[in-house]
């Protein structure tokens, strides 16, 4: 099963709460984080973005598929700062890129008071020609206020695109899914770092339908419609960003060669798509 190149970006995909580092402190004072006589109060950042700061990780990738294990080295870099919204890019040395870089790398975050805000497409899977993206508009992804558990967001969505299906020719297929995003634990430390906070992503309710097919008429990709098939936990340090990302996927595709009445020269090759990616933090530069 050709399935290398298979992102789960979700995604992804759960950031941070910070200010922006020029008039974004939410600790109050002057610029000199002066606050009229008292004892300076510390600047609460959970992802500095700055023009020139980068973090350097060491990803891994287990499963049960041969195919879709292997480890890299990634840079996260910043790559434009306009105004409270932050564009990225990534650079992976090695054959599994990460799945919370890969979402920031093709989105934006809006940082605002005590909270992030991601916007972009999280590129679920792509495999033999066929590329499903799942966009996001607005999606809150860490609150520095809430607690323990607490909804930061959730969508019911969907989307049709176009994709080809062997000699059949190309067909509409049908995605609806359910996204969440929890407040995560707070931790006094974790890696060596101090004062880190967590949220969690949750996708689930996973439906892919391939409609109108030749003889066989609408088909579902999914052996299980109601399970979840992503839970991300991501872990923010104040004053570093990013320090840990722990991901497991587990996708029931059909096989949907055994559906087919007669074998059609490039259908794609699906079954069942399971594993768990790490992603943490080995080197980092914050101006």
């Amino acid at each position: 099963m050709k399935i290398r190149n298979l992102f789960l970006m979700f995604l992804g995909l759960a950031f941070v709460a910070s200010c922006s580092s020029d008039d974004d402190n939410i600790s109050g004072g002057d610029d000199d984080n002066n606050t009229g006589g008292e004892d300076p109060v510390e600047v609460i950042d959970y992802f500095p973005a700055e023009t020139g700061n980068s973090w350097t990780y060491f990803n891994e990738m287990e499963s049960g598929m041969e195919e879709l294990e292997g480890t890299s080295t990634e840079v996260l870099n910043i790559e434009g700062v306009e105004g409270h919204t932050v564009t990225f890019n990534t650079e992976v040395d090695g054959e599994t890129p990460g799945l919370f870089t890969g979402a920031l790398a093709n989105g934006e975050i809006e940082k605002i008071e005590g909270g992030l805000v991601y916007s972009g497409d999280m590129n679920l899977f792509d495999f033999e020609g066929i590329e499903l993206d799942i966009p996001f508009s607005e999606m809150l992804i860490l609150d520095e206020e809430a607690e323990e558990g607490e909804e930061l967001f959730t969508v019911e969505g969907e989307f049709m695109e176009e994709i080809p299906f062997g000699e059949f020719g190309n067909f509409d297929i049908e995605v609806s899914y359910t996204l969440t995003v929890n407040q995560g634990e707070n931790l006094d430390v974790l890696m060596d770092y101090e004062n880190v906070k967590s949220s969690v992503i949750t996708l689930s309710n996973l439906s892919v339908i391939i409609h109108d097919v030749p003889v066989i008429g609408d088909l579902e990709l999914m052996d299980n419609t109601t399970a979840t098939v992503l839970e991300a936990t991501n872990y923010f340090a104040n004053g570093v960003g990013l320090i840990k990302s722990e991901t497991a996927v587990d996708i029931p595709f059909i096989d949907l060669l055994d559906m087919m009445p007669v074998p059609v020269p490039g259908v794609p090759d699906l079954q069942e798509i399971n594993f768990n990616i790490s992603q943490d933090l080995a080197d980092y530069i914050v101006n």
